[in-house]
């Protein structure tokens, strides 16, 4: 509940004092400034690597499925990060935080389900070969 805006996080992109405590590891769990700029940038990555696999797809496999897939994956994760500004900058009540959070389970899943279409069909049980 507190940095609440956005870009920038206590008035800066990269904000001071993120590894203030000793030994430095701690910070990744007990500063709440660490934390939550550590969320912001993983953010940061997802939305980026969900961009380029959509642009890198639909270039490669134009009109197939997983192309139509990675640009779904791709608003998913918009819709996610739209969610998650949403909920910082309103302070976080409860039922955007929660909203945000179930939606990351969805998300997930999502992923999941894409990144499995790319392996294609289970091979039927009769299709499948015995080693002696």
């Amino acid at each position: 509940m507190s940095y609440n805006t956005w870009p920038l996080m206590d008035g800066k992109l990269v904000p001071g004092d993120l590894l203030l405590l000793e030994p430095a590891w701690r910070n990744f769990f007990e500063n709440p400034k660490t934390v939550q700029f550590i969320h912001r940038v993983g953010a940061y990555t997802i939305f980026a690597v969900a961009l380029w696999h959509m642009i890198a797809t639909r270039r490669r496999l134009p009109g197939t499925t997983h192309a139509r897939r990675a640009t779904l994956l791709f608003l998913i994760v918009v819709v996610q990060a739209s969610i998650g500004i949403g909920t910082l900058l309103m302070h976080v009540p409860l039922h955007m935080a929660l909203t945000h959070q179930a939606f990351a389970l969805f998300l997930l899943g999502f992923a999941a389900a894409h990144w499995r279409g790319t392996k294609g069909a289970y091979p039927l049980p009769h299709e499948i070969a015995l080693r002696g």
